[in-house]
């Protein structure tokens, strides 16, 4: 009887051989991650391409069906504008802007020009700006208005006029007397430059302290290189010059703090830096 031979032991596999087996075991696995973001791409071309689609689709219904609808119902009744809501006056009333919104109410309002209606209240030499806006829930045109606030009031050949920042002439307001604002006066001889310079100094004035503004009662702008100002009661003469209204603001401020320990009765802030005050007796002796 033939002996077999013992079986021949198994050597162990190095390190290197195991980390190369192992190596090739990792790249011959299934694929995961790639074919899930292939699909997901997929998935999103897909549908972005039906999304494109159908808003196209939507966009050509729509233009082809909206020129006649539009017109159909710009002449059914029951869309015409029942009232007119205005806003945001504070001198006028709606009753006086009644003449510019005519031809409003009664119309329909979705043929209204609301481009066309705002240029119309916009001419109103009170109105600053103005917008409007359809409310086709209660059929109502909402129009938002901003008034150009007074303020000086320049004394001319009649009753004391109200202007505003920029110079425009407000005209009166129905049942309200003009504001109690500074008087421009000396318009006829300083003209528009004096107009300009006297405005620049109320500005002034109010931006530094609204108090100052009020202890004034005129400016005159006879010369609108050296506007002259009068106090309300203490009849101080206050020299104003063309330059840095700012400036002379500050320093008149610093004066009048002072009035109760030296009672002046003329400021000069001509000079830059510098406020000068003259006692009675000065004064008195210039008049003479």
């Amino acid at each position: 009887m033939k002996r077999n031979r013992p079986m021949a032991r198994r050597r162990r596999q190095s390190l290197w051989v195991r980390s190369q087996n192992a190596t090739r075991k990792f790249r011959s696995r299934k694929p995961v991650i790639g074919p899930l973001v292939t699909r997901l791409l997929f998935v999103l071309t897909h549908r972005c391409v039906l999304a494109v689609f159908t808003v196209g689709v939507g966009v050509g219904v729509a233009r082809a069906v909206h020129g006649p609808l539009r017109e159909h119902f710009q002449s059914v009744p029951w869309l015409n504008v029942n009232d007119v809501r205005v806003s945001g006056l504070r001198c006028l009333t709606p009753n006086q802007l009644e003449t510019l919104l005519e031809g409003v109410r009664g119309s329909n309002i979705l043929a209204l020009d609301l481009d066309g209606l705002v240029e119309r209240v916009e001419s109103h030499p009170r109105i600053l700006r103005a917008s409007a806006r359809r409310d086709l829930l209660f059929r109502v045109v909402r129009v938002q208005t901003e008034e150009r606030r007074p303020d000086a009031l320049v004394v001319g050949q009649g009753a004391p006029e109200e202007v505003d920042a920029d110079g425009v002439s407000l005209p009166p307001a129905e049942g309200r007397a003009p504001e109690d604002l500074v008087l421009i006066t000396g318009v006829e001889t300083g003209g528009k430059p004096g107009l300009q310079m006297g405005l620049k100094l109320i500005q002034a004035l109010r931006r530094r302290d609204p108090a100052l503004e009020f202890a004034l009662s005129e400016i005159d702008v006879s010369r609108p290189d050296r506007p002259v100002g009068y106090t309300i009661g203490d009849e101080i003469r206050i020299d104003f010059s063309d330059r840095d209204p700012e400036g002379q603001a500050d320093r008149l401020a610093v004066v009048l703090d002072r009035v109760d320990e030296l009672p002046p009765v003329r400021i000069d802030l001509r000079f830059p830096g510098r406020a000068y005050v003259h006692p009675a007796e000065v004064r008195q002796q210039e008049e003479g």
